[in-house]
């Protein structure tokens, strides 16, 4: 029964006793009632299970008062000011439905209101589809590194079980599965996603491109750890001093720019171990010594000149003389030349002394002589 409020004598006309007013203390009081189908027609079923595709009728009530107040279904949505009606829902998977009633009520006492639920009403739906996608990140990688699948899946019961497939035998029975790959190519998934009785089959929307990792002296890293980087690192550079972007390895480093001894002469790599030609000299070997001189003529007059010839090879920079008994001298430089002698007029012996790439002292000398005078008598 609704509750009435009796007014102040004040309030009602002529001060007539037993004069009411509208009631304000009755709420919202809402009820939901589910029918399932028998043949077509409706039966009072509070817990229906149907199988996907079939149909429940929701009967609802806020209650003879609830005329003009706010009420909706819980996953359905708004059912109208009217304070009962009913609805049919098509439920895809299982679903809980609840009437909600927001309510106000005003009077001369003031204004009340609030919120109510009816009880809820579970609609459990069978064998209902499944569906899903997948996709891949990262989709660019290179050898030897990984990318993970993952599937998304939707309808169904909301329990799911995976059965993933792809290149390189991709396989897996999570959600997510990570593969790492070995090989260069475009990748590809697909994935089976079960739930209840109903299975689909998604190939992912996107695919994974794995290329071949850079070559250490082309990748942008010091990857041996010596402070220099692809083409300033010396271990990128061949033998020959040529820069080679393709080598796998920034190491070692050619033996002029190793930091060791390599032929034990006591100096480091280039430029203080004259057997190096450059940091990138790949040879660090103390090669053997040659140097040559010669005169052109070695038999000459008194008061004449001749010329010296000389080659140096294998020997430190610029380490080379040339020097006479007759005091000439020259200081040489480059792997040989000529010198002329001054006006000779006594036996001369001339040198060619060299320091070779051991840091020992080598020579070579030749002879002039004069051709004897004679003198009539």
């Amino acid at each position: 029964m609704p509750t009435f409020a009796h007014a102040a004598l004040e309030d009602c006309p002529g001060n007539l006793l037993g004069c009411y007013v509208p009631p304000i203390s009755t709420s919202c009081t809402p009820t939901l009632n589910a029918f399932s189908y028998n043949n077509g027609v409706p039966v009072l079923d509070p817990s229906p299970s149907i199988e996907y595709g079939e149909s429940v009728l929701l009967y609802w009530s806020g209650g003879i008062f609830s005329v003009n107040d706010t009420k909706s279904i819980i996953n359905y949505g708004p059912v109208g000011p009217s304070y009962l009606g009913s609805v049919t829902v098509t439920p895809t998977q299982t679903t809980t439905y609840t009437l909600r009633c927001d309510w106000t009520r005003t009077s001369y006492l003031g204004t009340t209101g609030g919120t109510a639920y009816s009880t809820p009403r579970t609609v459990t739906v069978s064998n209902p589809p499944v569906s899903g996608s997948c996709s891949a990140s990262p989709t660019s990688i290179q050898t030897g590194q990984s990318s993970t699948w993952t599937a998304n899946p939707s309808g169904g019961t909301g329990t799911y079980t995976y059965s993933w497939s792809g290149t390189n035998s991709l396989s897996g029975t999570t959600q997510s599965v990570s593969k790492t790959y070995a090989s260069t190519g475009t990748k590809t998934a697909s994935v089976t996603i079960t739930s209840g009785g109903n299975s689909t089959t998604a190939q992912c929307s996107n695919s994974v491109s794995v290329s071949a990792p850079a070559a250490q002296c082309a990748n942008g890293i010091d990857d041996d750890g010596d402070g220099f980087i692809d083409s300033a690192d010396y271990g990128c550079y061949s033998g020959g001093g040529t820069y080679n972007s393709s080598d796998t390895s920034e190491s070692p480093n050619p033996q002029c720019a190793d930091g060791i001894d390599n032929n034990g002469n006591g100096l480091l790599d280039y430029p203080d171990d004259s057997a190096c030609s450059s940091y990138t000299d790949g040879n660090e070997e103390v090669l053997d010594a040659e140097i040559s001189l010669s005169a052109s003529p070695s038999l000459v007059q008194p008061g004449g000149t001749t010329t010296l010839e000389w080659t140096a090879e294998n020997i430190q920079a610029d380490s080379c003389s040339l020097a006479g008994t007759n005091g000439d001298s020259w200081a040489l430089t480059g792997s040989g030349g000529s010198q002329t002698s001054s006006a000779l007029d006594t036996q001369t012996i001339f040198t060619l002394s060299c320091i070779d790439g051991a840091d020992d002292p080598i020579s070579t000398a030749t002879t002039i002589r004069l051709t004897p005078s004679f003198q009539e008598i």
